[in-house]
């Protein structure tokens, strides 16, 4: 009796310290890319651990908006080629990891759009105030006759394909609202941010 609660103990310590978790004292920190050697901040957020900035990696197709005044505004990237951009450990967030993140904002903000965004960058006063720390600058996106919306969209890849085979589901932030939308699908050729979740 007393070795299967020592057992039970002894499990239950180790699948705490498993378990992915800020430190107390620094609950956001940053990522260096083995690959490149770019840093990027790195927040907690609900049950996960969130790049704080937009992947910058060159890989396979992926570009910067051709109107990009600052990498900060990271590269752009198809879906296939985001799907595997991110570093070891990491990976593209999926629909419910996504959903993961706002319900977390929402218990705190009212406008989690607004939360999100980054405090510059954005047009027609659209700045945020990036109070969740998430970072959220509006790099725009690419399909196939157009490169623009930069300053007016934050548009970002989710690993969850559409019922349309073509497309996959991406979230998006505007200048003129202070929601996020997530139920918009895009066609995988297009190119759209990529942010990293720690897996």
């Amino acid at each position: 009796m007393n070795r299967s609660i020592l057992l039970l103990g002894i499990l239950s310590i180790l699948a705490i310290s498993c378990k992915k978790q800020p430190s107390e004292e620094n609950p956001n920190g940053t990522l260096t890319d083995s690959r490149d050697g770019e840093v990027y901040a790195t927040i907690f957020i609900g049950n996960n651990n969130w790049m704080a900035e937009n992947l910058r990696y060159q890989w396979q197709s992926s570009t910067y908006n051709s109107n990009n005044p600052d990498i900060i505004y990271g590269r752009l990237y198809n879906w296939v080629a985001a799907s595997d951009a991110c570093p070891k450990g990491w990976h593209l967030p999926s629909n419910e990891e996504w959903q993961d993140l706002v319900d977390a904002l929402s218990a705190t903000y009212s406008e989690v759009g607004t939360a999100m965004k980054s405090t510059t960058g954005w047009t027609d006063l659209g700045n945020g105030t990036n109070a969740s720390g998430f970072n959220a600058y509006p790099a725009g996106s690419e399909d196939s006759t157009v490169n623009g919306a930069l300053g007016n969209t934050a548009l970002f890849w989710s690993a969850t394909s559409s019922f349309s085979p073509q497309d996959a589901y991406s979230k998006m932030l505007s200048y003129d609202t202070t929601s996020i939308e997530l139920n918009g699908t895009r066609n995988k050729n297009d190119r759209l941010s990529c942010r990293c979740v720690q897996d």
